[in-house]
């Protein structure tokens, strides 16, 4: 067989009914509903997209991915029980904004208890709350160190290390404003254009975005001079919501 095959979204649409019953008679009564989600769920997909299936369990920790390649077509079903649903709904952390996307924006196939509704109430619960502690957090573990990093290139690096951590970055800073706008991603392929559209941002991010998704990235010099910018009105940012993020003494609690 010749791989890839291309297949349309009327394909995977038959492939997932049929997945249905294969997972009906595997869970049984645990099973509390599955949906489509991905590029398919939005009607989005192309002739090689692969199609994803959540499965929701009633009770314990499951979490399992399993997945596939059925006749040209790749597949996979995460099996997940709601409890582990609602826990990584409620956490955040620096992979919230695509890690909710999926429990979010689904094409329901099965759904007799309403579970995914009840999912769509957790997130407006959580986003009701005051993030400011969890963005001065997602700062602190994550953002911090990999603006140092493009930073400190200054001193050592060559261009391939400037433009390579540069992208990093940008990762990471769409991850990190996703946190500061109460957004998640409904797409890791269009993260980068959705983050610059968000409300809440920084002139150093949109410059460094554009850069990369534009691809110029010739003038590798001006890299961590965006990054010591950028470093600067972060901290603004944080002063502006009165969150402290230096401590005067290191402690473990």
């Amino acid at each position: 067989m010749k791989l890839p095959i291309s297949k349309n979204h009327q394909d995977r649409l038959v492939f997932a009914k049929g997945a249905l019953e294969t997972i009906k008679k595997r869970f049984g009564p645990e099973l509390m509903g599955v949906a489509i989600y991905g590029s398919v769920a939005k009607e989005r997909d192309l002739p090689f997209s692969d199609v994803e299936l959540l499965a929701v369990l009633r009770s314990g920790k499951s979490d399992s991915y399993h997945e596939g390649i059925v006749n040209g077509l790749k597949c996979g079903v995460k099996v997940i029980s709601r409890d582990k649903i609602v826990e990584e709904i409620s956490e955040i952390d620096l992979k919230w904004p695509i890690r909710v996307g999926k429990y979010l924006e689904l094409s329901v196939l099965f759904d007799e208890m309403g579970v995914f509704d009840e999912f769509k109430r957790k997130f407006d619960e959580v986003t009701g709350q005051d993030f400011r502690n969890k963005v001065r957090q997602i700062f602190v573990e994550d953002v911090y160190e990999e603006l140092c990093k493009l930073m400190n290139t200054s001193y050592v690096g060559d261009d391939v290390q400037k433009r390579l951590l540069a992208i990093n970055l940008f990762e990471f800073m769409t991850m990190f404003l996703g946190v500061v706008n109460k957004h998640y991603y409904g797409s890791v392929a269009t993260r980068g254009v959705d983050a610059l559209a968000l409300p809440v941002s920084f002139p150093s991010f949109q410059q460094l975005g554009k850069m990369i998704l534009s691809g110029d990235l010739a003038n590798a010099g001006e890299l961590p001079k965006i990054a010591e910018r950028l470093m600067e009105e972060i901290l603004a940012y944080l002063d502006s919501l009165g969150t402290s993020y230096v401590l005067e003494k290191f402690v473990i609690s």
